[in-house]
This record gives C-alpha cells, structure tokens and sequence, in this order.
C-alpha cells in the first residue's frame, strides 16, 4: 500500500517536472523565433547575403527541432523521437559543412531511422493485443504501470 503511494507521488512530480520542461521550451522556442524575424528581415539589406542566409537557416533548423523535442515530451512516442533524430541529422547535413565522409555516414543514418520507422515501429506497445492475450496476461500477477497499459488499451479499442 505505501509503495502505491509513492508511486502515485512520484508520478505527479515527474508529470509536473515534464510539464514544467515543456513549457520553458514552448516560451523559448517562441522567443527566438521572434528574435529571428529582425534578422530574416535584414537579409534584403546584407552584402554577405549566403553567410546570413545560412545563420538564418540553421535558427529555423535549430526551431524546428525545438519544435519536435516538444512534441516528443507531450506524446510519448517512439516515432516522435525517430522525428526529433531525423531532423537533427538533416540539420548537420544541411547547414554544416561536413566532409564527404560525414555526409555518407549522416545519410546512412537517416535511411536507418527510415527503416527503423518502417520496419520495427510500434505506434503503442499493446495497442493490437488479442482480447485473448491481453485477460490472459491480466490474470498475471503485473506491475501497476503495465496493468495499467493494458486497461487503456481495453478503453481505446472500444472508442
């Protein structure tokens, strides 16, 4: 019974910490993007128009992936993960100036995390369990947090 509490407790306030992360990053997120319109805006105006056209470009890359790490934090997903790696490998090859080794090794990465995300995804561990497996597995004796997934997994099938 205690241990259930302290459970409880500690999930609050790891649930809490995540949602107070999430909300520095959406504020940080919005402040540099907003810092970044008088930059963009000054393009028109620069002689070294490629250098600032490359600064601006590694500011949107560097926001975009601030974006997802967002979206990794509120949806607990493997794939939103896949997402925030994807860009991050795309950002180095994009705007770096690599070697022609780091180029082939940055794009061997992503066509890994493609077939990582093609074939050995699983949008949410449980979801597809046979009505069979999942009361076999309930009469189990279960960790609270995987019972728990099998619960919600009862409730969204019938949605």
């Amino acid at each position: 019974m205690r241990h259930s509490k302290i459970r409880a407790v500690m999930s609050m306030a790891t649930e809490a910490m995540e949602l107070a992360l999430g909300i520095m990053l959406t504020v940080a997120v919005v402040i540099c993007a907003i810092q970044l319109i008088p930059q963009l805006w000054g393009l028109h105006t620069s002689m070294d128009h490629m250098e600032d056209f490359r600064g601006c470009l590694e500011a949107v890359f560097t926001l975009v992936i601030g974006v997802e790490a967002l979206k990794m934090i509120y949806k607990h997903s493997p794939g939103s993960a896949i997402e925030v790696l994807l860009y991050a490998i795309a950002r180095e090859l994009i705007v770096k100036e690599t070697t022609p080794l780091e180029n082939l090794i940055g794009i061997i990465s992503i066509a890994i995390l493609f077939a990582v995300r093609k074939y050995l995804f699983v949008p949410a561990f449980g979801a597809h369990l046979p009505e069979s497996l999942r009361n076999m597995l309930k009469s189990k004796n279960l960790s609270p947090d995987v019972a728990e997934m099998l619960e919600g997994t009862a409730s969204d099938e019938g949605d």
